[in-house]
């Protein structure tokens, strides 16, 4: 093959890919609301719809669709529902331990006990031997049941089992066929089936078309040209955003690290003086085509995040919201249109905060 003919090689991928039909998803009731993917929301709805007796007329199916589940990634012999009267059990959210720290969901029957914590968004950071040895001490369970419930399905933690969201509600969703043909003649069969589909389609990767298996074996080389190029192009944003936070500021060494958003493309930022503020440049929606800025606030309250709310709206449109821990940022009101734009107005927010938080 003539170099020529390599070169245009790439080119002629993308035209592929830009010509693939897109699978167009019915929107569904969470997804139009546009945050019933975030820890705390989902954390909510999962709750609910595991007590047995809140009413939502589906008994112990999410109950028995996770023994089930965690008993295929856990062993069987070490999660099982065998003997358990489920129809007894109480969940809690954001059960507080002696320390303060907070457990997203905990479960209690006769017997047992289990910790879930739900991992959208966030790094495996959570004090997780304190969550073990709370429920052991304080609520007398020998041996608990810990999970870490994520997109992948993974657990750093020792003892603990990683449960994916795929596993867990495709589960979930093949119950619910079995049990309720109809889903639709309940209320609640049609809100359980659309939290359902809507944790599926937006957190689980989708099955590929037979065209984008085709694509794929037919140029897997350069798709892993591709692949290092975005790879190297992360660096490149990486330096770029440490070079321009220093222009911005006057201070060196700024950290600046690539963030595990499971399903961004994410860039944070920030000083030791600025404490638990982050800004975070990042790509996001349908094939990461929106470029957005948001500022972590994390321990600042919320009357303090306001006026900076303010001085930050006279660089971009911006308002105050929460992330998925209910901690409070600053988001923009609108995606920026291109790269470079985004940049100029992540040097302004570096200036203005470091501005406001150095000493």
């Amino acid at each position: 093959m003539s170099a020529e003919v390599e070169d245009r090689v790439p080119l002629q991928l993308l035209e592929r890919i830009r010509e693939l039909k897109e699978t167009r998803r019915e929107p569904t009731l969470f997804s139009i609301g546009g945050r019933g993917y975030y820890e705390n929301p989902t954390s909510d709805l999962l709750a609910f719809f595991l007590r047995p007796d809140a009413g939502h007329e589906l008994g112990t199916l999410f109950l028995e669709a996770l023994f089930d589940s965690l008993a295929n990634e856990g062993g069987a012999s070490r999660v099982s529902k065998s003997g358990l009267r489920l129809e007894k059990t109480s969940v809690d959210r954001e059960w507080p331990t002696d320390t303060g720290k907070r457990i997203d969901l905990l479960l209690q029957g006769r017997g047992w006990a289990m910790v879930i914590e739900n991992k959208v968004y966030h790094e495996q950071n959570n004090p997780f031997d304190e969550y073990e040895r709370y429920v052991r001490t304080h609520l007398g369970a020998a041996d608990p049941i810990l999970v870490i419930l994520s997109p992948q399905g993974e657990a750093h933690a020792q003892g603990w089992i990683g449960l994916s969201y795929g596993t867990l509600f495709g589960r979930i969703r093949s119950a619910l066929a079995e049990t309720f043909p109809d889903p639709c003649a309940s209320r609640w069969g049609i809100f359980a089936k659309e939290f359902i589909r809507h944790i599926l389609e937006t957190l689980c990767t989708p099955a590929m078309t037979d065209p984008e298996i085709q694509l794929i074996e037919e140029n897997f080389v350069e798709v892993e040209r591709l692949k290092a190029l975005s790879v190297r192009y992360g660096s490149v944003m990486v330096e770029e955003i440490r070079r321009r936070m220093t222009a911005a500021t006057g201070k060196a060494d700024p950290s600046v690290r690539v963030l595990r958003w499971p399903q961004e493309w994410a860039i944070g930022a920030s000083y030791p003086h600025w404490g638990d503020m982050e800004i975070v440049w990042f790509r996001t929606g349908e094939y990461l085509a929106d470029i957005r800025l948001c500022v972590f606030c994390r321990r600042l309250e919320h009357a303090r995040v306001q006026p900076l709310v303010d001085r930050l709206s006279a660089i971009c449109p911006a308002r105050m919201g929460n992330d998925g821990a209910g901690l409070p940022l600053i988001e923009l009101q609108e995606p920026l249109s291109n790269v470079p734009g985004s940049l100029d107005a992540f040097e302004e927010f570096a200036k203005t905060i470091d501005l406001i938080m150095s000493p």
